[in-house]
């Protein structure tokens, strides 16, 4: 998991990202088999996730930094987006700044 994150922190700094818009979160180990929601087959015990949140005004660079995720997936980085508790949001500053002061 850790060289990963850091094949994707790479990744944002080469296309143009300086180390202080890029955050982690804790990384989030889950066992399959405690779930109750869990079925009978169970491929893998764990499960891990990995939250890194890029904050960002280079809305050109971002746009183009997507294009190129195809790459981390071709060395078996799975990428994973708008699960139910963490989407894709891009916000213009006046809209964070209204939203900040209600």
């Amino acid at each position: 998991m850790q060289a990963n994150t850091k094949q994707i922190i790479f990744h944002l700094q080469a296309s143009g990202f300086i180390t202080e818009e890029i955050t982690t979160a804790t990384t989030v180990v889950t066992d399959t088999i405690a779930q109750q929601y869990g079925g009978k087959e169970i491929n893998m015990r764990c499960t891990t996730q990995q939250v890194i949140t890029l904050y960002s005004n280079k809305i050109d660079a971002v746009r183009a930094s997507q294009g190129n995720l195809a790459a981390l997936g071709k060395k078996g980085i799975a990428l994973g987006g708008n699960e139910y508790d963490k989407k894709t949001v891009y916000m213009h500053w006046t809209e964070w700044h209204k939203a900040s002061d209600d």
